[in-house]
């Protein structure tokens, strides 16, 4: 019987092997290395600059969304109250938080990479 995370990898690994077949991304390889690299990416962008805690709260985000799949609003993080809250605090409002956390997320998912 496979535990709780050893089930969430599995259904990411095959969301891959999905996007792989219909040609989303061009090599296969875990969600968990694509997402942290193309979090660097996203991260390092000259439009977005982010303190050292935002950068460690998406780093944070970037690890969640790679471990469940995706992930859209802050609210989604039921289990993480404390990262939640410090998304609010760290953009300023729900609205941004969510704005930001969306953003990542379609950056992380729906990026095609080579």
């Amino acid at each position: 019987m496979l535990k709780s995370g050893d089930e969430v990898k599995a259904l990411t690994n095959l969301i891959q092997l999905v996007r792989y077949a219909y040609r989303s991304i061009d090599r296969l390889c875990s969600v968990s290395s694509l997402c942290a690299r193309l979090f660097n990416l996203w991260a390092g962008q000259i439009q977005r600059q982010l303190t050292e805690n935002q950068r460690t709260l998406f780093a944070k985000v970037a690890n969640y969304i790679a471990q469940n799949g995706a992930v859209t609003r802050i609210n989604s993080f039921k289990h993480t109250p404390e990262l939640r809250n410090a998304l609010k605090r760290e953009m300023g409002s729900v609205v941004a938080a969510d704005e930001a956390v969306c953003g990542l997320s379609m950056f992380l998912l729906n990026r095609k990479v080579s």
